[in-house]
């Protein structure tokens, strides 16, 4: 995960500026009845080199990533 927000809008500003920079799959989780907040995910990354890689480019312009699922 790399972002989560309150309003869609500016989930869909992050997902479209990450997937200019990264190529990779950028993906939005709408709120659930828990949850309340559009969570922005790059993925899915098999390879941990690139998972590295991305996660290393991400801190670099302030953005913190979460991991998941082993990579």
């Amino acid at each position: 995960q790399v972002g989560a927000f309150r309003h869609k809008a500016n989930a869909l500003k992050l997902q479209q500026r990450l997937a200019n920079m990264f190529g990779a799959p950028v993906q939005i989780f709408s709120p659930t009845t828990h949850g309340k907040l559009y969570r922005v995910n790059i993925g899915p990354i098999t390879a941990v080199a690139t998972a590295d890689k991305i996660s290393s480019r991400l801190k670099n312009i302030g953005i913190n990533p979460s991991k998941h699922n082993g990579v």
